[in-house]
Parts: structure tokens; C-alpha cells; sequence
């Protein structure tokens, strides 16, 4: 480069160099998502910015089992194992093909338990003035289940015990008339 002054001077520099910096890397991560255990899910954390050829790498916090990053697209997917219902934070380092790198703000996901489903037992008859018992059963949802009449009513003296799935009585004997003699 050449510098000329008003009297005519001049001054030429050696090679100057001129670093145009690519944009800073943005990682965004994906809205509050939410998922089941037991069922696929899928989501991701998004970069721009920076001189493309992302990779993706799990910076802290962690991932319900059964679901990962793929380093090379930054989806986050899999199948929540059983118990690992809750929610989890992390953060996503991403580093673009010149080596800069970026980390997202705390990202979110909510894993639900699986929806409780209530079974009842076959069809059992009961016949009075013996011991009668039957129940249901429970699975999903966190565990420790209580169990209560939702509707309807059950025949006197058969209750339900609220912490195990089962009713049980003696069925009531009808009363007794004394007989009409007749002549």
C-alpha cells in the first residue's frame, strides 16, 4: 500500500494483512420439548454462525438414558428408558470447521412417566356367606400406587384396601324370615 501526504511524500508499507473474522457461532436449542418414556422422541439444538462443518458435543448437565446427540447433526433422539421420567438440563458445545466454538444456554426436556393403566381382574362371582376376593392391577406411572372407588359401590362388607388391589369380605347372608307356618 501506497501513502501519499499533501507535500508529495509517499511511503509504501510492506504486505499488510486484513483477518475478516467469521460470524460469532449462535447454538440455539430447541423450545421446552417435552417426551414419554417408552416412546421415540426427537429434537435437536440448531447452530449458525461461525464457518460451517458443525460438530456437537454434550458440554454438561445429561440425557435420559435411551436418548443421545448425534455429534454431526445435533439431534437429540431415542426412546426414554423405563424410570428415567423427570426433567433434564444440559448445554451443547459446538465447534465449527475453523476449531470456534460456541455453547448454548441451558437447554430443557421434560421425560413424562408412562400413562398409569388400571386392569381389572376377570369376572369372578362371589356367593354369600363365603370369602370372596379379587382386585386390579396397576402399571405405569411412577409406583407407589393408592387405589381408591372412582364410582359405584361395592356389596356390604366387601372393602377395598387403598394400598394393595384387592377387596375382600365374607359376603353377608341374607337376613333370615322366620317360616310362615301353615295348615
Amino acid at each position: 500500500m501506497t501513502v501519499t501526504d499533501s507535500k508529495g511524500n509517499t511511503a509504501t508499507s510492506s504486505n499488510c494483512t486484513l483477518v475478516i473474522a467469521a460470524t460469532p457461532i449462535v447454538v440455539t436449542c430447541a423450545a421446552t420439548t417435552n417426551g414419554q418414556v417408552g416412546l421415540m422422541y426427537s429434537s435437536g439444538v440448531t447452530a449458525t454462525g461461525g464457518t460451517g462443518g458443525y460438530t456437537y458435543a454434550l458440554a454438561s448437565g445429561t440425557l435420559p438414558t435411551g436418548v443421545t446427540l448425534n455429534p454431526a447433526t445435533g439431534v437429540i433422539s431415542g426412546t426414554p428408558a423405563a424410570g428415567t421420567y423427570g426433567t433434564y438440563s444440559y448445554t451443547v458445545t459446538v465447534t465449527d470447521s475453523k476449531g470456534n466454538t460456541a455453547t448454548s444456554s441451558n437447554c430443557t426436556l421434560v421425560i413424562a412417566a408412562t400413562p398409569i393403566v388400571v386392569t381389572c381382574a376377570a369376572t369372578t362371582n362371589g356367593q354369600v356367606g363365603l370369602m370372596y376376593s379379587s382386585g386390579v392391577t396397576a402399571t405405569g406411572g411412577t409406583g407407589g400406587y393408592t387405589y381408591a372407588l372412582a364410582s359405584g359401590t361395592l356389596p356390604t362388607g366387601v372393602t377395598l384396601k387403598p394400598r394393595y388391589p384387592a377387596w375382600s369380605a365374607a359376603l353377608p347372608r341374607p337376613a333370615r324370615t322366620a317360616p310362615t307356618p301353615t295348615r
